[in-house]
């Protein structure tokens, strides 16, 4: 159920800021050869419309493919996909205000996005933060809608939710709602560029809000690097502004001359102009209907003409007296980053996507940067992408994540960077690689599926804002690659020279040196709105010579660097397998309905569905739809591998025929208890996985350019697999994942026999290079592949070690949720046991993982399911692949399945011990510069998912608790930025065999066959004011007082509610991974639960007001009988001091205080649990949830 969130999201980030990655590919021209029509709608001009809404057959061409549209010479022929049943209209309101409309008849939420071209780059210089500022406010009244939180309210009783965000040169609201309310949400959405209030009552309290964020993020390193790229910019210019602003910057100053409300409605006007915004809206509506509403809503808003184009004024972001210099952060943790920036003019189109093709493909496959460095133990990862992108530059950036062992080599790293880019320079632009991007553009343009509507929204508001993309584009613009153009390519390479580049090192190494007295003096600063320390040097005349004059060569390494090679994983092949399927009998079999006739293919498909299935589904789904409904089926148990051994998997298949596209996965969950047997297996099976993913990627970033993704994860129940794409090549991809598994084990088991031997040394060596590159103390006899997986394996371990290590500066609300875990969860390793175990040098070796993973395939049981573009016979043989892998793996017997399990609290009424007055956890925040605290107040429910209608009445409780704790412990408290409420299912210790699905559930259909664990409530508030026992305290007074704003719900808002929580649960599928995504959740949850939605959504028609104030009464409020509640407080040191103090008089006066109860095993009051091994104690006592 999605609620309403809060009502403004942050200022943002650079979603590339050092991990590197795509840049924007939006800003190229009319496809006109893409639908052999040049619109007159190519430019943008007041008033113009068109309308798209024709579809048929396309052939690829050189640019895009695409359904042939209807051309209207009076507008814009917007392109779409060839799948694409959504309409489109483009038009101009009289106040210049672009909209595009979207018509999606099957949708059941709507959405809407509003793209402002104004962004923190024009705060003015006397308030920092004013856009952001402003962005929070305008969620807080306006003239028509004066109450704070109607927007909210609106949306959570109507199965809504809100966001937005404030960037460098843009701001985004947006909005989704249930279909049925969309025009009573536009109304409201439209006030906000209207008429909004800016009440002097909501500015105080909205200063404090923002400045609750900025402490929050004050502890976030990756706001504090960012800050200092900021810091380390032209200060003229507006880039280097401190975007997300704080109480200081926003406060009123009488004595400058600062008025924030003035401000407030000046920045509105000036920048909130109708031709400065556009709009996207969708809805199930007609494209007539939708237009009446958006020219009814936003004609009114006010065109001010603001600057066409912001002017910076004469001086660059990044200009000579910024680069050429090597920037060094001491980060909070322990992290190592190293990234080379470089300012470029704002390219568009061929030039940027090349550029990251080539940032990519070419540094992980052979021959590339990604693959020398790696090999060398010096990276973990490498990527690249356009950063930030302005109006009058963007920032080219190489970002590298470096090991323990390249910290070391940091200047043979840059060196090695400023080769490859030599590399570049040296051969002229490969038009291959433009050919092989183009190709798969253009083949995922035409098979590209629908998303969902807030995404589409936002994805068409804001590629309408970019100033180059004509509105034709708002669809295909990102799958565009325009005409070969080697001279821009050229251009770009040769400004990525080493005077032009900004180098940043991110790393603890010099930490103390930065920390002691009299550091200013050698160069260290401090970031001022951070804090952080950094330092900023000139690369020296004769490093510049160097680096400028170093040749595409390196020496031990004759075809070190090579541009790439040809993409093998390009699907060449897209016949729809449903095509060949036959008549409708023939179809049937394959679980899917045929073309024919309507009723008689119908009847067909409602043969296949399980006599239990809710009415519910058929009811609400078209009867040409049905074939949606028929489960996957069970059509193979114990298949076994080469020879028939094994027998350890199990086979669903579903070919589909609704989605029409020749796509398909497969997706594995193999059982086992290895993994999670203890902290030291989870370690070692973590790090296989890992090292496998890693030893995959010189071919693996081939397959996803080519439209191929996989997943391998470890959980604590065993391995998780899935292939997906395009169905030619799904099997190519499978087969080398499942090869590579055995041909690296057996690696490894070799590597280890020959450390343990002695021939190899012992473990621990400090890293040989490849490739006559020796460093430290070599290891005797090994090959350079053996030296390789052994650096690799102590890479991983050290990332690991550094991960949980790392763990101390999580803010104190992440803590508290692990925590809660850590209580609630049966079987659950802590994270000091998983660093203890990489610590362990003599136990976590090569050797030992081979074993321990060899001992993880010695027994198994795999569930496999087959979807969407693959036949019967296809999914056999895909199903046989897994097995031949897995040919000496014995079948692991039903009963023997690894479950989890969640503790079941004593209630209230229960009488002495267990914890029936509550559990406290205390745990000090280990970062002494952490000034925040968390309370997590957990109150355990009913028997969860096994009583649909509990949990409807809870699941109720929650979407209208959200808003409600949000408006008053956010906004009228204000006690931190912080506040949310969630409802979550405890872990359920049963699983059940196949041989007893109907499809139903497990069980075989009824109302009390699913076996989900315990639901319980969380409410979750952060603060850098309160301590956490007096967060708990407002916590519990708001549930106590949130009893009556149940009661006082009205029969129109309850039933709207419940309608849209019913709603929402029935909604289409939008894509085939969608549909995969739940088919395959109820067969590895060994639920086989595939109707669950449908009978959730019975249960909520079934829903009374009586029954949810019941469900309150009976474990929600303050004192009730059956009430369990777990309360993790997480102080800051400096709240925590305060507690004790307050603790201390408490106690002389003879009362508990705020820190009193009784320890873990003691009596009267709530059981207090300071350490992990009182939390052990505890759970020893305490029963599972049966």
């Amino acid at each position: 159920m999605t609620t309403a969130t809060c009502s403004s999201s942050s200022s943002t980030l650079p979603t590339t800021l050092l991990r590197g990655g795509g840049g924007s590919t939006t800003g190229r021209r009319l496809l006109s050869s893409a639908a052999g029509v040049l619109s007159p709608g190519g430019h943008r001009g007041g008033g113009g419309r068109a309308t798209i809404t024709g579809r048929g057959d396309t052939q690829l061409s050189s640019t895009a493919a695409v359904a042939p549209p209807e051309v209207h010479p009076d507008g814009v022929t917007i392109i779409k996909p060839d799948r694409d049943t959504r309409h489109y209209r483009y038009l101009v309101l009289p106040n210049g205000l672009e909209v595009v409309l979207v018509s999606d008849p099957y949708t059941e939420q709507a959405a809407a996005s509003m793209f402002i071209r104004a962004g923190h780059m024009q705060d003015p210089p006397e308030l920092a933060g004013m856009a952001h500022f402003h962005e929070h406010m305008l969620f807080l009244g306006t003239e028509r809608y004066p109450e704070e939180g109607e927007f909210e309210n609106f949306l959570t009783q109507h199965g809504g939710s809100s966001n937005a965000y404030t960037a460098t040169e843009s701001t985004n609201y947006y909005f989704d709602v249930k279909s049925s309310h969309l025009r009573g949400a536009t109304d409201r959405f439209a006030q906000f560029f209207r008429t909004p209030l800016f009440a002097e009552s909501a500015i105080e309290r909205e200063m404090q809000a923002v400045d609750s964020e900025h402490s929050n993020n004050k502890n976030e390193d990756t706001w504090r690097i960012y800050q200092v790229l900021k810091a380390t910019a032209n200060p003229s210019h507006a880039f280097s502004k401190f975007g997300s602003g704080n109480y200081e910057t926003l406060r009123p100053r009488p004595e400058e001359g600062v008025d924030t409300r003035a401000s407030l409605i000046d920045f509105h006007e000036t920048y909130y102009s109708a031709d400065a915004m556009k709009l996207s809206i969708l809805g199930n509506e007609d494209l007539d209907t939708l237009e009446a509403w958006v020219r009814d809503a936003f004609s009114g808003v006010r065109n001010t003409k603001p600057p066409a184009v912001p002017d910076y004024g004469p001086y660059p972001a990044f200009g000579a007296a910024e680069l050429g210099r090597r920037v060094t952060v001491i980060p909070l943790k322990e992290t190592r980053q190293l990234a080379l920036s470089w300012p470029l003019p704002p390219y568009q189109g061929v030039t940027r996507a090349l550029l990251r093709n080539l940032y990519s493909q070419g540094y992980e496959g052979e021959g590339g940067l990604h693959k020398l460095l790696h090999g060398r133990g010096w990276v973990s990862s490498l990527s690249a992408g356009s950063m930030v992108t302005g109006t009058d530059f963007q920032l080219f950036r190489l970002s590298l994540s470096l090991t323990e062992e390249g910290e070391r080599h940091t200047d043979e790293i840059i060196e090695l960077c400023h080769r490859f880019i030599a590399l570049l320079r040296s051969e002229p632009p490969q038009k291959r690689i433009r050919d092989d991007l183009a190709a798969m553009t253009e083949i995922g343009f035409r098979f590209l599926e629908n998303g969902g509507p807030s995404r589409a929204v936002q994805s068409i508001a804001t590629t309408l804002g970019q100033e180059d993309v004509v509105p034709a584009e708002v669809l295909s613009g990102a799958f565009t690659v325009l005409e070969w153009d080697p001279a821009a390519l050229t251009d770009v390479v040769n400004r990525l020279t080493p005077k032009n580049c900004q180098i940043l090192v991110v790393s603890k190494k010099d930490e103390e040196e930065a920390d002691k007295d009299g550091s200013a003096a050698i160069g260290w600063r401090k970031e001022r709105w951070y804090g952080t320390s950094y330092k900023v040097e000139a690369l020296s005349e004769e490093l510049l010579r160097r680096l400028e004059g170093v040749p595409p060569h390196v020496e031990g390494f004759p075809e070190a660097f090579r541009l790439p090679g040809a993409n093998p994983f390009i699907p060449t092949e897209f016949s729809l397998r449903a095509d060949d399927a036959g008549e409708p009998a023939a179809a049937a079999q394959e679980g899917t309905a045929t073309a024919g006739d309507a009723d008689a293919d119908a009847e067909a498909v409602r043969r296949l569905l399980p006599a239990s299935i809710p009415a519910l589904a058929l009811e609400t789904v078209p009867k040409e739809d049905w074939s949606r409904l028929v489960p996957p089926s069970l059509v193979a148990e114990g298949v076994g591998g080469e020879g028939g051994r094994g027998g350890a998997v199990n086979l669903w298949h579903k070919m589909d025929r609704s989605y029409r596209v020749p796509k398909s996965s497969i997706a594995a969950k193999l059982w086992t208890p290895e993994p999670y047997a203890s902290p030291m297996a989870a370690m070692q099976a973590r790090m296989f996985v890992r090292l496998l993913k890693e030893d995959l990627k010189s071919w693996a970033y081939d397959a996803d350019l080519a439209g191929l993704r996989y997943s391998l994860e470890m959980t604590t129940r065993g391995l998780q697999l899935s292939v997906g794409g395009y169905s030619s090549t799904v099997a190519l991809l499978l087969s080398k994942i499942l090869g590579h598994i055995g041909d690296l084990l057996a690696e490894y088991r070799e590597l280890g026999e020959l450390m343990e031997s002695g021939r190899g040394g012992g473990g621990g060596g400090a890293g040989v290079g490849v490739g006559g590159h020796a460093e430290g103390q070599g290891l005797a006899g090994l090959t350079a592949r053996q030296e390789l997986l052994r650096q690799r394996y102590e890479t991983s371990r050290e990332s690991f070690l550094r991960y949980y290590r790392n763990s101390a500066q999580d803010q104190p609300y992440e803590t508290a949720d692990y925590y809660v875990r850590q209580v609630m969860e049966a079987e659950v390793w802590h994270i000091d046991e998983y660093r203890q175990a990489l610590e362990d040098r003599d136990a976590c070796t090569p050797a030992d993982m081979a074993r321990h993973f060899d001992k993880i395939l010695g027994r198994m049981r795999v569930d496999v399911m087959a979807h969407g573009n693959v036949g019967r016979k296809e999914a056999e043989d895909l199903a046989s692949a897994i097995a031949d892998a897995l040919s000496r793996t014995e079948p692991l017997p039903e009963a023997e399945l690894p479950t989890r399990n969640a503790l079941r609290l004593q209630a209230a009424g229960e009488g002495e011990g267990g914890g029936g007055n509550g559990v406290v956890v205390v745990e000090l925040e280990a970062d002494e510069a952490e000034k925040n605290s968390a309370v997590q107040v957990y109150l355990q429910a009913g028997p969860g998912e096994s009583n649909l209608d509990l949990a409807s009445a809870l699941e109720l409780i929650n979407t209208l608790g959200y808003t409600s704790a949000f408006q008053q412990l956010r906004t009228r408290e204000q006690l931190g930025y912080m506040v949310y409420t969630h409802l979550e299912r405890g872990p359920s210790g049963k699983v059940t065999p196949p041989a007893s699905w109907d499809g139903a559930g497990a069980a075989g259909g009824g109302e009390e066959m699913h076996p989900g664990g315990p639901l319980a409530w969380s409410v979750v508030v952060q603060s850098p004011d309160k301590t956490p026992a007096e967060l708990e305290e407002r916590v519990e007074a708001w549930i106590a007082g949130f009893r009556d704003e149940l009661a006082a719900l009205s029969d129109e808002v309850f039933q709207s509610t419940v309608a849209s929580m019913s709603s929402s649960v029935l909604r289409r599928e939008r894509s085939m991974r969608e549909e995969a995504s739940i088919f395959f959740g109820a067969i590895a949850s060994r639920t086989g639960d595939f109707y669950r939605r449908y009978r959730k959504a019975e249960s909520y028609r079934r829903l009374t007001k009586q029954a949810v104030l019941d469900a309150y009464d009976q474990f929600y409020a303050p004192g009730a009988p059956a009430r369990r509640k777990l309360s993790v407080r997480v102080a800051s040191q400096r709240h925590a001091r305060d507690a004790e103090e307050k603790a201390a008089a408490a106690a002389a006066e003879g009362g508990w205080g705020h820190r009193g109860g009784r320890e873990a095993g003691g009596s009267g009051g709530p059981v207090v649990l300071r350490s992990l091994e009182d939390i052990r104690a505890f759970k020893a006592r305490t029963p599972i949830y049966e």
